[in-house]
C-alpha cells in the first residue's frame, strides 16, 4: 500500500498484528502527530 501512495502516514507498533489496539505509545504518538497536522 505506501508503494500505491507514499504519501500516506504510516506508523509501525512493534510487536502488533494487523490493527494495533490504539493503546500502544506508538499508535498514540501516531495519533497525535495526525491530528496536529490536520490542525495545522
Amino acid at each position: 500500500m505506501r508503494q500505491a501512495a507514499p504519501d500516506m502516514a504510516y506508523a509501525e507498533v512493534p510487536r502488533v498484528g494487523h490493527a494495533p489496539m490504539l493503546t500502544e505509545p506508538q499508535a498514540w504518538s501516531a495519533i497525535e502527530a495526525l491530528v496536529a497536522r490536520i490542525q495545522g
